[in-house]
């Protein structure tokens, strides 16, 4: 992960519900790695820096530039369009597709949230100085919910635009991921810990170890969400309850997780330039991806089967059969 986005991921969490300590797994077998079994397709921009990714209907890969100032979409055949925006600075690691088919993503540097219409026009939405936001994703009331990295809330907007603040969620949580969780309500990915806001603003955090840097967090299976430990090279599922369960095996800095179509955990350890899988035994079977400068950033699932992966230092993205990861 780069290091601007990695250095503002860490605080001192205030813990104002759950603290109890998580129970880990069994020990785990970890194999590989092995050959991932993928096809790379470069971005047009050399310094693209590719981070967060979303997917379309049509099975179109949608992604933010962090080195190139732009989004592009690459679609089922390998197609890949840019859409550069009209200034400078790096666009966050948070994007996702809205019902009505616009994309929106967090834009880091311009401390604003930014939409992409279908017919390319960009409404942006401009934040407090100072708010740094990295995540989005849609959820309930219909509105887009973001984080404020550097204001430490929760904001809600609405598809025209209107902002409000949803949630304060104390100072020095840092919050990165964001994700409506089985409960309609939202989880957020803080700098110590995981914190549930409902739709009404009422805040739960659950604490985890100082500076492990919870990065991102997805949906999982019934009533588990999971995430990933920049910093404390830890994955785990949180349920829906409070309770925490941390992978044994240790990773190096993982920053993006994923499950598939049939519930399997994908991870994208960046520091070993490899994409993890998950057994349902929880053991770790590794594929190493095309070349040592591809970090891998980010994952989605497509609903063919395939995972997409975003890799931060190549300026390329990737895909997989989930069913058949190495050669």
């Amino acid at each position: 992960m780069a290091a601007s986005i990695a250095s503002v991921a860490t605080g001192l969490l205030t813990a104002c519900g759950s603290s109890t300590t998580p129970a880990t797994s069994s020990p785990a077998t970890t194999a590989g790695p092995q050959t991932l079994d993928a096809t790379y397709v470069t971005l047009p921009t050399k310094s693209a820096s590719p981070t967060g990714v979303a997917l379309d209907t049509q099975g179109t890969l949608w992604t933010t530039e962090e080195g190139g100032d732009a989004i592009a979409h690459v679609s089922s055949n390998g197609q890949v369009t840019e859409t550069k925006l009209p200034r400078p600075g790096a666009p966050g690691l948070g994007i996702v597709r809205a019902p009505d088919g616009s994309t929106w993503f967090t834009d880091r540097d311009a401390n604003e949230v930014d939409r992409l219409a279908t017919d390319g026009a960009l409404l942006r939405v401009r934040l407090a100085p100072g708010s740094t936001p990295l995540g989005i994703c849609a959820g309930p009331l219909n509105s887009l919910w973001v984080t404020e990295n550097g204001g430490d809330v929760v904001d809600r907007i609405t598809a025209g635009g209107t902002v409000t603040k949803a949630a304060d969620l104390g100072g020095g949580t840092s919050p990165v991921g964001i994700v409506e969780g089985p409960d309609r309500n939202l989880w957020v990915a803080e700098s110590n810990g995981i914190a549930r806001v409902t739709p009404s603003g009422v805040v739960t955090q659950y604490a985890l170890s100082p500076g492990v840097g919870v990065l991102r967090i997805v949906d999982g299976t019934g009533s588990d969400l999971w995430f990933v430990e920049e910093q404390g090279g830890r994955v785990g599922r949180i349920d829906t309850s409070g309770h925490i369960t941390l992978l044994s095996t240790t990773f190096n800095q993982p920053t993006g997780i994923a499950l598939d179509n049939s519930g399997t955990v994908w991870i994208a350890e960046q520091g070993a330039g490899t994409i993890d899988r998950v057994t349902s035994q929880g053991d770790v079977v590794r594929y190493a991806v095309d070349s040592p400068s591809a970090e891998p950033e980010d994952l989605i699932a497509a609903p063919d089967g395939t995972m997409w992966f975003s890799e931060f230092g190549s300026g390329e993205v990737g895909r997989f059969m989930t069913a058949r990861p190495s050669v």
